[in-house]
């Protein structure tokens, strides 16, 4: 994910109609993908076969959904149909922005509580790291939101940003509890492992009968992804007032998709929670999407722990925001 967001939210930034533009792992074809490799996964592991071939063939799913996604959007964006798949009404816009904003609360809280969304969860004895994790991240929000009434500067909330992480680290520290353990910081994802589909597809054992079995599903993931695409590129020309090349979009994210499959990198689309921060902070600019497309590209090739730098109420008040 990281070295696909990398590669293609590089290109997308540059190739965009709508800048800024951020992009990722979209959520909808993640979904998507999540329930074919536990289809493809299964498969393989019920015929006889070890859980590293059930990983290898999974992932290799995933390069070809990948590819075949990619040749999907770029080849409507090439023949001019942008056109017939833009009447997308209003009130699916309007949910698309309310439910993307809900699950940007509900995961700001998970992420500054551990907690989901529900009654039960929010019921059960709160902890005194968890209330002040998220009372510090209501506070990171209001100051942000505080900024970005009152300020004009363009560095205004980025620098404020950087002076809450320095501070936060530096009092975590000094009382002892700059340790993931302690509540304050995102857990470490580990080392991440070189992935490339060419040399796995060369040298290990695959489940083929299981990767064909499964191409339809692969196209489902492309289809998935253009419906995604077509709405939030609606939802953000509404949200700015503007309107943009739609086929110039499929275009775009065609290729990102294209370009990062032979290096093991997965299918990526625009985020419109982190493109609207773009605009918030004042980085209404495109090099504001090619540095968070460079960002996780070097996270994933170097394995740099970036979230262990930042405290969690930091963190989960962007993502209120």
């Amino acid at each position: 994910m990281l070295i696909g967001s990398g590669i293609a939210g590089l290109w997308i930034a540059l190739a965009t109609s709508l800048p800024p533009l951020a992009s990722g792992i979209d959520s909808p074809t993640g979904a998507v993908l999540v329930l074919l490799s536990a289809a493809a996964g299964s498969r393989v592991l019920a015929v006889g076969g070890s859980p590293e071939v059930a990983v290898h063939t999974v992932m290799l799913i995933f390069t070809i959904a990948t590819l075949l996604s990619g040749m999907m959007l770029f080849g409507l964006g090439a023949c001019g149909w942008g056109h017939s798949l833009r009447f997308v009404p209003y009130f699916v816009r309007g949910g698309f922005l309310a439910a993307t904003g809900w699950f940007l609360f509900a995961g700001g809280l998970r992420m500054a509580t551990g907690r989901t969304l529900t009654f039960a969860s929010l019921a059960t004895e709160w902890t005194t790291v968890e209330i002040m994790n998220l009372g510090l991240a209501c506070v990171t929000l209001a100051t942000l939101l505080a900024l970005r009434r009152w300020s004009k500067s363009a560095y205004a909330l980025p620098g404020a940003l950087v002076t809450m992480c320095l501070t936060g680290a530096l009092i975590l520290r000094s009382l002892g509890l700059d340790d993931a353990e302690h509540g304050w910081y995102l857990p470490s994802p580990g080392l991440l492992t070189n992935w490339s589909p060419v040399t796995v597809a060369r040298s290990s054992p695959i489940d083929w009968p299981a990767v064909l079995e499964h191409i339809p599903e692969t196209l489902a993931v492309g289809i998935v992804a253009l419906i995604s695409l077509v709405t939030k590129v609606s939802s953000i020309e509404v949200a700015r007032q503007t309107s943009g090349d739609l086929g110039r979009e499929l275009r775009a994210h065609g290729a990102g998709s294209l370009i990062p499959a032979p290096f093991g990198g997965l299918l990526s689309g625009m985020q419109t929670g982190t493109t609207r921060l773009l605009e918030q902070a004042g980085a209404a600019t495109r090099l504001s999407g090619v540095v968070c497309a460079l960002t996780l590209g070097m996270v994933g090739l170097a394995s740099f722990n970036l979230p262990g730098l930042i405290p969690i109420p930091i963190v989960a008040g962007l993502v209120f925001l």
